[in-house]
Parts: structure tokens; sequence; C-alpha cells
């Protein structure tokens, strides 16, 4: 019995830990992750060299954890005018990307800085703003060499 409820204890944390990934965009997706055959330095520089081909700019990038920061590149919809700013991650054979706005607006709360909070975004089919934001990530991703996934 005691062994019984231990391994259903540890079943439990690592079911609670596990994050959902599938092909398909789904509800509550926040990242794009592209699986391929290179290396982590081989994918910074495809993800750099992408990201300025797409017409987007880079903010800043690190070269030792191989990691990009896109310059906030403006979107706009009906009720929302936002910037756009991707954070791409390169590792051995995948590159995560991660989409974040940041309001260009008048500032929410009085006396908050609204440019420098980078708000992430999840995938929603009701939210324009979602819509949008995913459908341009797709695209960058879609340059990317490799299989596409999305993740929580």
């Amino acid at each position: 019995m005691k062994y019984i409820l231990t391994f259903l204890a540890v079943l439990i944390c690592v079911c609670c830990q596990a994050q959902k990934q599938d092909t398909i965009i789904f509800e509550g997706a926040s990242k794009i992750i592209i699986k391929n055959v290179n290396a982590a330095k081989d994918n910074f520089i495809l993800a750099g060299k992408a990201l300025i081909d797409n017409g987007y700019f880079i903010a800043s990038k690190d070269g030792e954890f191989n990691q990009i920061v896109s310059d906030a590149f403006p979107i706009e919809g009906n009720a929302f005018r936002r910037g756009l700013v991707f954070y791409v991650v390169s590792r051995d054979n995948e590159i995560i990307i991660t989409a974040r706005t940041r309001r260009i607006n008048a500032s929410v709360v009085p006396g908050a800085d609204q440019h420098a909070v980078n708000e992430p975004i999840s995938y929603t089919k009701k939210l324009e703003l979602s819509r949008v934001v995913f459908s341009r990530a797709i695209a960058y991703a879609k340059t990317l060499i490799g299989s596409i996934y999305f993740s929580e």
C-alpha cells in the first residue's frame, strides 16, 4: 500500500509539470517550438537572419546563451495598438519562439512606464490581438527550417 501511494504521488507531481505540445495550435499555447537537427549556434544564426529577413530588428542578442530579442514591431487592430516582441532561444535541435506585446498607447496605470513592460500572449480564438500575434509568429516560424510545434 505504501508503494502504491508513493507511486501515485510521484505520478501526480510529474503530470502536473507536463506541458502540452501539438502540431496544431490550441487554446492556451504560448510558445512555438521548431525542431530540427542543427546545433545551438547554427540555430542562433538562422533565427537572427530570419528575423531580419522578415523585417524585424534585433533589440538585443546574447551569443553565449543563444538568445535574441526583437525590437517592438507595431501591430494594430480594431481595439489595440501594440508593439510585437519576439523572444527567441536557440538550443541544440530546437528553436523556441515566445511572442510578447508592448503597449504603445497611453499609460493605463498613472505613472507606470508601459513601454518597458512586455506582456506574454497566449493563443485564444476570441481575441483579435492573440490571432494577429500568432499569425505573425507562425509566419516567422515557417521561414525557419524544421517541424513546428506549439506548447504551453
